[in-house]
């Protein structure tokens, strides 16, 4: 997923010895303070006294201002080619074209600004910012480490530690992280993402301390209740858990993620009704979103709705063919339609993707005892006690693995209990 980020947009005023002499239209631009009145008075400008990069610049200022990106992009191209060597308005350029999506584009400007002032932060920083939406990681993290050796400023902490954590490297989050919230200890922004490193790093009281400070900063900080609501789901608190998705969506409706926490906390409180309408909104908010899919068919999964759940996994794996974990819970359906040949080989596809998934190796252990193949059941078991040796331990092998996340039908896990300790 990527990281959403805030561009800077950085303007530097034109020292006055600088700027020509009788531009009243320029100076009224200059003056003015509705961005409207701006591109009128820098449009005049230019049209009656001359096309000159200061005035092309700030029009693309007041157009940037008005979230017109294509049209500060243009004018800020013509302030580059108006001089060549105004540094700024290669960074606004790159900026403008990172709106519009033009990432490549804007890596180009952006590098230009570096090539013209090697020292610019600023142009480090925004460069850092683009890589990350190329997902260019390595690129983005020593960005943002030149931008942090110019300045070292809270939101540059952040962002770095952003680029970490998309690289799984959850402790370097964490240390930025927390360089971020010493600088800046009013921020809601910085506690949140302290408070996901914390998350990854299986510290919940930790992560959870921080999603309330977040709160505390921000009350209307759609993701902080979000990310507690995770925190509390773990627990769990169901109902706390519950709280907090609500929390999400009443601030922002357009949260995909709220709604789906939400459907995946009443599956687990069995309000299946309920879960099912979350989850349809969820998938409406973003339809291509495999997460959402995948939850909406285990939640099918769960009411041995298996015809639904069937039909969402396979348009995950249209999505994504490769995808191990979906054709292992495409097996676990057919298994409980009694379909043991489409489960058998749908458990055999997720073992040829990830050979070491307990899942689909205690699937298949499963179905070799219901076929009466003790022989092969033994081999599965003992396969599985190899992946995770506690599962010697039988019963309380088994419940530890469910703390992992896993979770069978009570046959099912009647049956492995059962195997665990007489197979093993």
């Amino acid at each position: 997923m990527k990281l959403k980020t805030v561009y800077f947009l950085f303007v530097i005023l034109i020292p006055a010895g600088l700027i020509a002499q009788d531009v009243d239209w320029y100076v009224k631009g200059m003056n003015a303070q509705d961005p409207k009145e701006r591109i009128e008075y820098f449009t005049k400008s230019i049209e009656i006294q001359g096309a000159s990069h200061q005035a092309y610049f700030y029009r693309g200022g007041a157009k940037y201002d008005l979230k017109d990106y294509k049209g500060a992009a243009t004018d800020f191209f013509m302030a580059t080619q108006l001089n060549k060597k105004f540094q700024v308005a290669y960074i606004n350029c790159g900026l403008a074209e990172a709106h519009l999506g033009q990432f490549d584009q804007a890596l180009v400007d952006l590098t230009k600004a570096i090539k013209l002032d090697s020292n610019s932060e600023m142009a480090y920083a925004n460069r850092g910012i683009v890589k990350m939406n190329l997902d260019d990681y390595p690129g983005a993290l020593s960005d943002f480490s030149k931008s942090i050796e110019r300045d070292s400023s809270a939101e540059l902490f952040n962002y770095r530690g952003e680029v970490k954590m998309e690289i799984k490297d959850y402790q370097g989050g964490l240390e930025d992280f927390t360089k971020a919230v010493g600088l800046d200890p009013k921020s809601a922004w910085h506690y949140l993402w302290l408070g996901r490193a914390k998350l990854q790093l299986k510290n919940d009281t930790g992560a959870m301390a921080d999603f309330t400070k977040s709160i505390e900063r921000d009350s209307a900080y759609a993701q902080a209740y979000y990310f507690r609501g995770l925190v509390k789901e773990k627990i769990p608190d169901y109902t706390g858990a519950l709280a907090d998705y609500l929390k999400t969506i009443r601030i922002d409706s357009t949260a995909a993620s709220g709604y789906n926490g939400c459907a995946v906390v009443r599956r687990k409180l069995s309000d299946y009704s309920g879960a099912i309408a979350d989850h349809n909104k969820a998938v409406k908010l973003n339809p291509k979103d495999i997460y959402y899919l995948k939850s909406f068919a285990l939640t099918y999964s769960t009411m041995k709705d298996y015809p639904n759940a069937i039909t969402l996994f396979k348009k995950v794996l249209i999505m994504k063919p490769d995808d191990n974990r979906t054709f292992d819970n495409l097996a676990y359906c057919y298994m409980g339609q009694g379909n043991y040949a489409s489960s058998i080989e749908n458990f055999n596809k997720c073992l040829t993707l990830n050979p070491d998934n307990i899942d689909a190796t205690l699937g298949l252990a499963l179905i070799s005892y219901y076929q009466n193949d003790l022989v092969s059941a033994k081999k599965y078991i003992a396969r599985s006690i190899e992946l995770k040796p506690y599962l010697k331990e039988g019963a309380r092998g088994l419940e530890t693995l469910k703390k992992e996340g896993f979770f069978y039908t009570e046959e099912n896990e009647a049956t492995l209990k059962k195997m665990l300790t007489a197979l093993k």
